[in-house]
């Protein structure tokens, strides 16, 4: 609650909670490094601590993290649309493949599943967390005491979703919240990350470290968002900048050198 208040007061727009579900051991073939020294462990799950938080603040927005690898549209559609609700608006997801062995056997799977494969699976659990949320429209709800009519149901839709991985009927069973939809984050930077970004995001993460590199992210990602039928300013990109803090320049490229 600290951090929340302390964030909005200096005017922030917004808390992003990163996620994975696994305990690395890459450091020692064993989890005892991470879990004795706390590195990015223990990973509670954020999505509780939200409501508590957009309690104690006006504004600010909160980024949660959910894995299309591993969950359900059905339940991502309908997890972010209540807390659309309570936040009053101020939910994102930041829509994430999975990349991590250690979290992936926690839900089952010996492997990984293939980098392209997780990005085909991406893209279709978008597509069915937006008919979801698309599947009451925004002015369904008629609360017409007089006539006793609480919902339009000539607005309220099945989806009837056959994909190569799901299979969802709708409706989403939620009266329409203050986004419609969540602000939705993606990270992904290959070129099937970019096609996900592209066609569903409204945020991207981008690590470049050049600015002709970051030239060069921009205008491949404006083409796709056009290919989609979408416009430049309807994606937005959060540069990842590191800072060395040092008393001489010299000083400064040294410890960028000893970083890298």
């Amino acid at each position: 609650e600290d951090i929340a208040k302390a964030a909005e007061r200096g005017k922030m727009d917004l808390l992003f909670f990163g996620d994975t579900g696994g305990t690395s051991e890459d450091y020692g073939s064993s989890f005892d490094a991470v879990v004795s020294q706390g590195v990015k462990w223990p990973r509670h799950d954020m999505t509780p601590m939200i409501p508590i938080l957009s309690r104690v603040t006006k504004n600010i927005g909160y980024a949660l993290t959910m894995s299309t690898t591993y969950h359900h549209p059905f339940h991502c559609a309908r997890i972010f649309n209540s807390l659309d609700h309570v936040t009053r608006g101020r939910i994102a997801w930041n829509a994430v493949t999975s990349a991590y062995k250690w979290e992936g056997m926690n839900w089952g799977f010996d492997e990984m599943m293939e980098h392209d494969e997780r990005y085909r699976r991406a893209q279709e659990f978008l597509n069915v967390t937006c008919q979801l949320w698309d599947s009451v429209e925004p002015d369904a709800p008629v609360l017409d005491r007089t006539k006793g009519l609480f919902l339009d149901p000539e607005k309220v839709h099945k989806i009837d979703f056959h994909g190569n991985y799901f299979k969802v009927r709708g409706p989403l069973p939620a009266l329409p919240s203050p986004q419609q939809k969540p602000v939705i984050i993606q990270a992904g930077q290959s070129g099937p990350g970019m096609d996900l970004a592209a066609k569903y995001a409204d945020l991207q993460f981008s690590t470049r470290r050049t600015i002709e590199s970051m030239k060069k992210h921009r205008s491949a990602i404006d083409e796709k968002l056009i290919a989609n039928g979408r416009q430049p300013r309807d994606l937005g990109i959060l540069w990842s900048i590191r800072v060395q803090v040092a008393d001489s320049k010299s000083e400064a490229l040294a410890k960028e050198k000893a970083f890298l």
